[in-house]
């Protein structure tokens, strides 16, 4: 019978073996050569990754200055990096225009732009990555101007992935 010890010494054994190989490989001019000779598989050829996320659950915060801060969640694809956020804005609405006035790399961005007296602003937001846009969400901000007090709202519903 095999201890418990001694299985766990092959298999970080194999473990290390296996990086040799695949190191080695890296560095060859045929990678897929020492793979054959080693006889085992190459590493599958990685898939572009799918679309960044929607943000959702928008959360303003409005500072002395009149600026206000914009927070949102967005489940982006696992493994992947590099996802910044553009944000555009429209002072007439949902339907726009909308004029893009920056980004972030972080689900966070702050408005320091809003025109004096604006009782609503319309946000959209769209999660980018290299050549990959997610679907863009659009956030109503209203600032109770001609009614109740700060506000928000999604202007669509947000479908998530199952």
């Amino acid at each position: 019978m095999v201890s418990r010890a001694t299985r766990r010494c092959r298999c970080d054994r194999a473990a290390e073996l296996l990086a040799v190989i695949k190191a080695f490989a890296e560095q060859s001019a045929d990678p897929n050569a020492v793979y054959a000779t080693a006889q085992i598989p190459p590493p599958p050829i990685p898939g572009p990754a799918p679309d960044p996320g929607t943000p959702f659950e928008p959360r303003v915060g409005l500072l002395q200055s009149g600026a206000i801060v914009l927070n949102w969640k967005c489940n982006n694809p696992e493994g992947t990096t590099g996802t910044i956020y553009e944000v555009r804005r429209s002072l007439t609405g949902s339907n726009g225009p909308f004029a893009f006035i920056g980004a972030s790399g972080v689900k966070e961005f702050t408005d320091e732009t809003i025109p004096f007296g604006s009782g609503a602003v319309t946000y959209e937001i769209t999660a980018v990555r290299s050549t990959r846009r997610g679907n863009p969400a659009t956030f109503n901000v209203n600032f109770g101007v001609n009614g109740p007090g700060l506000t928000v709202t999604m202007a669509a519903p947000v479908k998530m992935a199952a």
